[in-house]
């Protein structure tokens, strides 16, 4: 009798889940002590109500119920968010020479534009960034603009940070030839200059909760560093690592990135690392993300096969492109993107 009782109710218990919207979230992770909070209530109220008033609880349980559902969901955003700053603090130590890794929100948002030699801008005032797939993330910048120079430079960085403190140590000559550059006076210059660049450029990103209780995070890149003669000391922002935590991270190959001399076949070249091979997509989405310059989509389609795509396949990243003229969907098939595991 009492199996019996004990079925009966947890089925009771799961429709009620199901009808708030919560039993999938319950599902994936049962043993949340926000969820024996809303079993407890339940069972106190079925003792106090009979079976023809089930549906009409009080306002008072369903409100109790509802905040320890939104309790239990955040608290799974945030186990999902840690495993994945896990995963990047774990691939940081095992990094072949010829990779690095990145959020793949920097190639789903405009935060490292491609950009023509002095063509920067520079934002006195918070500037919002297109971000494509994550309506829930609101990114904004100030200061001056990020090109994918300076990605370069931030992927270079990360293969000498030490996670424990979130700091990376190396040399001018180091970096620079990592960077594969000459180490030249106008190579330090540089190098200088970037340092400031990823050290003042601030980013502010805010993840909207469906609560209100919005999430927001504003900093830089690179708080801070130091320099003594060639030695630098510079600190990455760990903070902002884990706002960018929201999605998954991807490897990327550095070699490859190196023969592309085109910023915009560089900046496609990220993009498509963080995907999956085969990646559809349509002449029209490709050009409300990538050509804000060109008058048509017929003008801008051109151009991208030239300048971005032809590249692409010269490096053998890009194995075939196939579009279809009936349905404007556009196939590209690559080489395979490495996951973090």
């Amino acid at each position: 009798m009492k199996k019996d009782l004990s079925e009966s109710f947890e089925k009771k218990f799961l429709n009620y889940l199901k009808s708030k919207g919560w039993l999938e979230l319950y599902q994936k992770n049962p043993d949340n002590p926000a969820w024996k909070q809303v079993r407890h209530h339940f069972h106190k109220k079925l003792q106090e109500i009979t079976e023809k008033n089930l549906v009409n609880l009080s306002v008072d349980f369903t409100q109790k119920a509802q905040d320890y559902g939104k309790k239990a969901q955040k608290q799974q955003i945030k186990i999902v968010t840690e495993k994945r700053l896990t995963l990047f603090n774990n691939a940081v130590t095992r990094l072949s020479g010829s990779k690095s890794i990145f959020p793949n929100l920097i190639a789903h948002a405009k935060i490292f534009v491609p950009t023509k030699r002095g063509r920067r801008k520079f934002f006195r005032d918070w500037q919002d960034i297109k971000v494509i797939g994550h309506d829930n993330l609101r990114i904004q910048q100030r200061y001056e603009q990020l090109n994918q120079l300076d990605l370069t430079g931030w992927l270079i960085l990360i293969k000498f940070l030490d996670k424990k403190d979130y700091t990376c140590r190396f040399t001018k000559y180091e970096f620079l030839k990592r960077m594969h550059k000459q180490g030249t006076q106008k190579d330090y210059k540089w190098l200088r200059a970037f340092l400031d660049r990823i050290g003042g450029t601030q980013f502010c990103i805010t993840v909207r909760a469906e609560d209100g209780e919005d999430e927001r995070f504003r900093g830089s890149l690179a708080p801070w560093d130091a320099q003594k003669g060639d030695k630098f000391v510079v600190q990455l922002n760990e903070m902002l690592y884990g706002f960018f935590s929201v999605d998954d991270w991807s490897y990327i190959d550095l070699e490859q990135r190196f023969l592309l001399r085109n910023e915009w076949a560089q900046a496609f070249h990220a993009y498509l690392s963080t995907h999956r091979s085969p990646t559809f997509s349509t002449r029209q989405k490709l050009y409300e993300f990538w050509g804000e310059n060109y008058r048509s989509v017929t003008i801008f389609w051109r151009d991208f096969q030239k300048r971005v795509l032809k590249p692409l396949h010269e490096i053998g990243f890009i194995t075939k492109v196939h579009w279809d003229k009936k349905t404007d969907i556009v196939r590209f098939d690559y080489q395979k993107r490495k996951v973090l595991t």
